[in-house]
């Protein structure tokens, strides 16, 4: 009884109450007044820049003007006889002394508050066209209805006023100026920064105003009501968690319209309790999925061990010796030698793509069909394309296919037919030097073969052929980069091994080494030959 006591003591709506509205205050109101502080100072810094950019359109619209009139002045000093330039406004003028005959200039004229544009016509004479400053001002009077004052004024050299109104040079204005052409004027145009910091303090002021009346008065009241409200579910909620503390497993929460927040919490106490129970027949399930994965792997892995040769042929003057590392998945990488006859040996390394049961079956019947095919022809190029349509009849457009290097070795006629479908190339070591063995040829599965590319090579006392599958040479060290083919040519090099046997163990553990506890990801196929004739 007492504790039920603490709990309703603890849920009490006056207290909730206060809690929120202290909370509404700390957390949304002072953060609110605190946002709006900040938005001043970035509207405020915003607008400044808002005017620098009106002001520089302003500018150079206005320089734009006034150049265009020089050019026009010009223009008509250039084309007309002087005779008639006095008909357009033109007034013989003192000499500009620093200007040849026939010569332009501008001369500024601060008295009557204008630019001449002027050209020379003898050493002490000039006709000119004045350009009233103050006429153009006036014009212009309606650029100060923009939305602060704008101040427009031409300038001298030395900064004397020469048109436009004066201001107060001491107070911190938005300025942007330009010369205009070569008259020496300067054209400024400013806006105070004071009148922009008044309007948005005044916009801001009353955003905070209004945020203050409305969230303290209709907010608080709506508080005040929504956390008297909002106490019922919590309390329901309460009440339904004491019920299974004492066993009763079965109680769930109901979902109050009213509960926002606590309705979700009342669903996930709900969903805790189904999970628990639930958790027993989850825990079943997945003992069954494991053994099952685990028979499918064993299954997988069975199927691929029975690709590989039990025992590898004994051949006349050849030394062969495989080397295989399967990777943690199931594939159908494979390698195989099938003798035909007495003088001829078929042998292949294969690659097939993708992984598990179904990728292993695919490349179980390849083999078969090349066994198949080998025993019924004497050409390499006729067993490979007919191996490839009977595969493809498997394959259609599942997207399978298997990279293999395949020769056929004639050791009567020292002889071997090769050819490459989309494997790595064979490396063959012959006094001292590294040749690759590779075609043109595409994977199987893939299309029908139209023409195959098969070569053809003498066989030397001596000869050593490395095959291999991409896992050689994608094996890896968690710090470096793959093996790579070049790894494999240097120790093919630099390796003084009697046998092919011994040349495998010794690379496969160069490679363990290399790779030290890097996760395999795929299976690492190795077979070797030694041709003594």
């Amino acid at each position: 009884m007492a504790e039920r006591f603490i709990l309703k003591k603890s849920v009490r709506k006056g207290s909730l109450v206060r809690r929120i509205l202290w909370g509404m205050t700390l957390f949304v109101v002072l953060p609110l007044v605190v946002h709006t502080v900040f938005l001043y100072f970035r509207e405020y810094q915003g607008d400044i820049d808002t005017v620098n950019i009106f002001l520089n359109i302003v500018r150079r619209d206005k320089v734009d003007f006034f150049q265009q009139v020089i050019a026009e002045k010009k223009g008509l000093l250039s084309e007309s006889p002087i005779e008639d330039l006095h008909q357009f406004g033109a007034k013989n003028i003192p000499s500009e002394p620093n200007v040849p005959v026939d010569g332009f200039f501008t001369r500024v004229d601060l008295q009557n508050h204008a630019f001449w544009v002027g050209k020379n016509f003898s050493s002490g004479e000039a006709i000119g066209f004045p350009v009233h400053l103050d006429e153009w001002i006036e014009k212009w009077r309606y650029l100060e209805k923009y939305e602060y004052p704008l101040f427009m004024t031409i300038q001298d050299q030395k900064g004397e006023l020469v048109a436009g109104r004066a201001f107060n040079s001491a107070e911190k204005r938005v300025v942007v100026q330009e010369q205009i052409g070569d008259t020496g004027l300067i054209l400024k145009l400013s806006v105070p920064e004071s009148a922009i910091q008044v309007q948005e303090l005044k916009y801001h002021a009353f955003s905070v105003m209004s945020l203050l009346v409305f969230v303290g008065l209709l907010g608080g009241g709506g508080v005040i009501l929504f956390a008297r409200r909002i106490a019922k579910p919590f309390e329901a909620l309460c009440h339904v968690m004491e019920r299974v503390s004492e066993g009763a497993v079965h109680v769930r929460y109901e979902p109050d319209k009213m509960g926002f927040e606590i309705n979700t919490l009342g669903k996930q106490f709900n969903q805790t309790l189904d999970e628990l129970l639930k958790r027993t027949e989850e825990v079943e399930k997945e003992r069954i999925k494991r053994e099952k994965l685990a028979q499918e792997l064993k299954i997988g892995h069975a199927i691929q061990l029975s690709m590989l040769p039990a025992s590898l042929p004994s051949f006349s003057g050849l030394d062969v010796a495989p080397g295989y590392i399967a990777a943690q998945e199931v594939s159908g990488d494979f390698y195989d030698l099938f003798q035909i006859d007495s003088d001829r040996l078929l042998f292949v390394v294969a690659d097939s793509a993708g992984k598990g049961i179904s990728a292993c079956l695919y490349s179980l019947g390849f083999r078969s069909a090349l066994r198949a095919f080998a025993g019924s022809s004497r050409f390499l190029a006729e067993i490979v394309q007919r191996a490839n349509e009977l595969l493809m009849l498997d394959t259609a457009d599942s997207g399978f296919f298997i990279t293999a290097w395949i020769g056929l070795y004639d050791a009567a006629a020292g002889r071997l037919q090769y050819c490459s479908q989309g494997h790595p190339p064979a490396l063959l070591k012959r006094n001292g030097s590294i040749q690759e063995l590779s075609t043109d040829g595409i994977a199987f599965g893939v299309q029908s073969f139209s023409q195959n590319a098969v070569q053809e090579i003498a066989i030397a006392n001596e000869d050593v052929l490395l095959l291999y599958t991409d896992g050689v040479l994608e094996a890896h060290h968690f710090k470096e980069a793959f093996f790579g083919l070049d790894r494999v040519k240097q120790f093919l090099l630099s390796s003084s091994q009697r046998s092919s046997a011994a040349y495998i163990s010794s690379f496969l553990q160069t490679l363990k080494n290399f790779a030290q506890d890097t996760p395999q990801y795929d299976d690492i196929t190795l077979l070797m030959m030694k041709f003594f004739r």
